[in-house]
């Protein structure tokens, strides 16, 4: 994330509560970045959702990704979707060409 500065990069990391995690195990310095909104979903209500709608129906979805573009909208479902993938580090190069097709390169650091 530190390598796009731009303000149209927002991230919704979702918390859940597997392995044991707990909203008090949150660690918003993982993810430290004023673009990012951290959510705590106890009930894996988000999981079982993207799991049973997203491509290649995960079933229990986290750890994973779904990126829409600027022209998502957020109604009863959202989309369009862009691509998802899981794990977010097995799939980070998936997740990175999505990012750039947006956004296009990374800045230099």
């Amino acid at each position: 994330m530190e390598r796009w500065k731009t303000e149209d990069l927002r991230i919704y990391a979702v918390w859940l509560p597997f392995l044991g995690g707990t909203r008090d195990a949150i660690d918003g310095t993982l993810l430290a970045d004023p673009r990012v909104r951290h959510y705590w979903d106890g009930d894996a209500v988000s999981s079982a959702y993207f799991g049973e709608t997203l491509p290649g129906n995960f079933g229990t979805f986290w750890d994973g990704f779904a990126v829409y573009g600027p022209d998502a909208r957020w109604g009863d479902e959202p989309g369009p979707l862009a691509t998802s993938g899981v794990t977010v580090i097995g799939e980070s190069a998936v997740l990175g060409d999505a990012i750039r097709s947006f956004l296009g390169p990374p800045e230099s650091t």
